[in-house]
């Protein structure tokens, strides 16, 4: 517990989103998605180098210890939170030419034209 103290927690570039009035969380950088408890979306959504055991004492006045603890493992082995800030992503070089054209093809209806 004293660890805790100084353990930060952080969370990989995920996105959550609701449907049907159940969350799911998008790990952006596997493009997995999955559904996730309302603990474990509360502990993304604070995940932002709050320290762990303030985390576990803001969560401990809505659920029990049993779902925070699975929840918080669940997302260290899916490697969701991260003990450090996550490395900024890879952006791609431009070339040195300015760019001239950009086209975009925008469809509402699918090009596929199935029967």
């Amino acid at each position: 517990m004293e660890r805790d103290v100084f353990m930060k927690l952080y969370k990989a570039e995920t996105s959550v989103f609701r449907q049907d009035g159940r969350a799911f969380l998008l790990d952006v950088r596997r493009s997995k998605c999955f559904a996730i408890s309302p603990v474990e979306e509360e502990i993304v959504a604070a995940a932002d180098g709050t320290p762990l055991h303030t985390l576990r004492r803001t969560l401990q006045t809505k659920y029990p210890q049993e779902a925070i603890e699975e929840g918080l493992k669940r997302l260290l082995r899916q490697d969701i939170l991260l003990m450090q800030p996550p490395p900024p992503p890879d952006r791609p070089a431009f070339p040195s030419e300015s760019l001239r054209v950009l086209m975009i093809n925008v469809s509402q209806d699918c090009n596929l034209r199935c029967r």
